[in-house]
């Protein structure tokens, strides 16, 4: 775990970035895209329990406030994600490298946590009885957790690494060459994801043959 520093919030607008993507994939939401979870997930794994908490609630009340949507919910939205986002971390001290299945397992578990909390806190909010909300909230937890898990499986590795890269003033002197160095990772990394993705392609059409 990094030490967290005012410039590890900061270098690359983690949080904004985020709060940014949720805000504007809104109306995706229903099908299960949105980047809370894939964004909190990485951050606490590279920053520890603090910053997971920070960018979980932070993202949410930023994304509320720019589509205007600012009610009750966000507080305990906020407050649930800030939860996953630290127990995310508790779990980043405790195991230093994942794999992609494991980042994705990860995701799975905290979104079921956090859409356990969320839906508490909505029914008590509105006086929906549990059982009913229960009910209600499965095919909803079930798009959500397969949207969260496919985007930390994808997505994950690469956003870890790109933070560690910024983050790390061994890796090269100075910031702006360290988020240089960083974007270049991007660009290898989706080079090589679409690469991967077609030799899977190429695999399973040889073995169908």
């Amino acid at each position: 775990m990094k030490k967290l520093r005012f410039e590890n919030i900061v270098s690359g607008g983690t949080i904004v970035t985020a709060a940014t993507l949720k805000a504007a994939t809104t109306p995706l939401a229903h099908f299960g895209i949105e980047s809370v979870m894939l964004f909190t997930l990485s951050g606490a794994l590279v920053y520890g329990p603090v910053y997971g908490f920070i960018i979980g609630a932070s993202v949410m009340v930023m994304a509320d406030l720019m589509v205007g949507l600012v009610g009750l919910w966000t507080i305990y939205t906020a407050l649930a994600y800030g939860f996953v986002g630290f127990l995310a971390g508790v779990v980043g001290m405790h195991k230093k490298k994942f794999t992609r299945v494991e980042l994705a397992g990860l995701a799975f578990i905290l979104t079921i946590l956090f859409d356990a909390i969320a839906m508490t806190a909505f029914a008590l909010q509105f006086g929906i009885p549990l059982l009913i909300a229960v009910i209600n909230q499965i095919p909803v937890t079930l798009i959500h957790t397969a949207g969260n898990t496919l985007l930390a499986f994808v997505f994950s590795p690469a956003l870890i690494k790109i933070m560690n890269i910024i983050s790390a003033p061994a890796v090269t002197e100075g910031f702006w060459k360290r988020v240089k160095v960083a974007k270049g990772y991007v660009a290898e990394g989706l080079i090589n994801t679409w690469r991967s993705l077609k030799g899977t392609e190429s695999k399973k059409e040889i073995i169908s043959r």
